[in-house]
C-alpha cells in the first residue's frame, strides 16, 4: 500500500469547480473493517459552498478514486472518500 504522500501526489490535479474545496485535507491508509488494505481521502468543503459542491460531488469522487487506483495499479482497491463541512473540523485555538 502506498503512503499518504504518494496518494496526495496522485490526486493533486483534481480541481473542483467549487471555490474553497480542499481535496485530500486528510489522507489515511490502513486496513478497513474487512481487513483489506484501504485508502481514506477527506474532502473539506466550506459550509456556505456545500450546496454548490453537491452538483459535482459524484464526478470529483469518481476522479479521486480512479487516480488512486491507477497509482496503486489495482482497479479494485478500496478507496473511501468522505466529504466534511469546514465546521466539522476542529481548528486549533
Amino acid at each position: 500500500m502506498l503512503g499518504p504522500e504518494t496518494i496526495k501526489d496522485a490526486i493533486t490535479d483534481v480541481q473542483p469547480r467549487t471555490k474553497g474545496v480542499q481535496i485530500g485535507s486528510e489522507i489515511f491508509t490502513g486496513r478497513d473493517s474487512t481487513d483489506e488494505d484501504a485508502v481514506w481521502v477527506y474532502v473539506l468543503v466550506p459550509d456556505e459552498r456545500i450546496e454548490d459542491f453537491y452538483a459535482e460531488w459524484d464526478q470529483v469522487r469518481d476522479e479521486i478514486r480512479r487516480r488512486i487506483r491507477d497509482r496503486l495499479g489495482d482497479e479494485n482497491a478500496y478507496v473511501y472518500i468522505r466529504m466534511r463541512a469546514a465546521s466539522e473540523v476542529a481548528t486549533e485555538p
